[in-house]
């Protein structure tokens, strides 16, 4: 589907606003705001879809689950997030998910440096 720009923050961030554009290869991302410093989505994952054990160098994520139950890891601890909880994964710290239902997470990305939506747009590319 043809990309869209999101402003007013930038004509470079590419922006799809049905869930079309992948993170990771996994989820379905809808972008909800994008400022130097952040970036705000609502991202859909199938049911038994998992991402690879990964770290970002460039920001910290908190994620408040919306809908269906995952089970998270975030360095060595493993546990079952349901509708209603909120979670941490830190600048560095390896971390995965797999969706045990089909679910929908809100996520905030803070880039301490700035440069969010480059960086975002390089995630989104498959090449961060």
């Amino acid at each position: 589907p043809p990309r869209s720009t999101l402003f007013p923050y930038t004509t470079l961030f590419r922006s799809v606003p049905d869930y079309s554009q992948d993170e990771d290869g996994v989820d379905r991302v809808k972008v909800l705001m994008a400022t130097p410093n952040l970036i705000v989505f609502e991202a859909f994952r199938p049911s038994g879809e998992t991402d690879r054990m990964h770290m970002h160098k460039d920001h910290h994520s908190v994620a408040y689950q919306k809908e269906g139950r995952v089970r998270m890891t975030i360095g060595s601890e493993t546990f079952e997030v349901a509708p209603g909880d909120t979670y941490h994964h830190p600048m560095g710290v390896k971390h995965r998910h797999k969706s045990l239902e089909d679910s929908i997470r809100i996520e905030v990305k803070y880039y301490p440096e700035g440069n969010a939506i480059e960086s975002w747009n390089r995630l989104a590319a498959g090449s961060n």
